[in-house]
């Protein structure tokens, strides 16, 4: 039992991609209520119309709204699955080659 090697393992998950909030185009914004079971923890997406220090606006029900930057979030789910379509088309141009 004393002989037993220590095996590294690896990290073979795919990486998130930080996306700056100055730079979304579209956000989520955080629900600050009790929800119901299941019901999801964030609203959106939502089009940016202007950026500040501390608060975006943001085009929710075609009205300009102000929210602060500590309730938005970047949908970062766009970013991969865009990712992950452009690897799938590049692999299919390779293969009929």
């Amino acid at each position: 039992m004393q002989k037993i090697a220590y095996t590294r393992t690896t990290d073979n998950r795919e990486q998130d991609v930080y996306v700056p909030k100055e730079t979304a185009n579209f956000v989520f914004v955080r629900v600050d209520r009790v929800k119901r079971p299941l019901e999801s923890p964030y609203d959106g997406p939502f089009k940016v119309l202007d950026k500040k220090d501390k608060f975006f606006t943001l085009l929710i029900n075609d009205k300009p709204s102000t929210v602060s930057i500590n309730r938005v979030k970047v949908p970062i789910t766009s970013v991969l699955r865009k990712r992950t379509s452009l690897q799938r088309i590049l692999h299919i141009e390779i293969l009929h080659q």
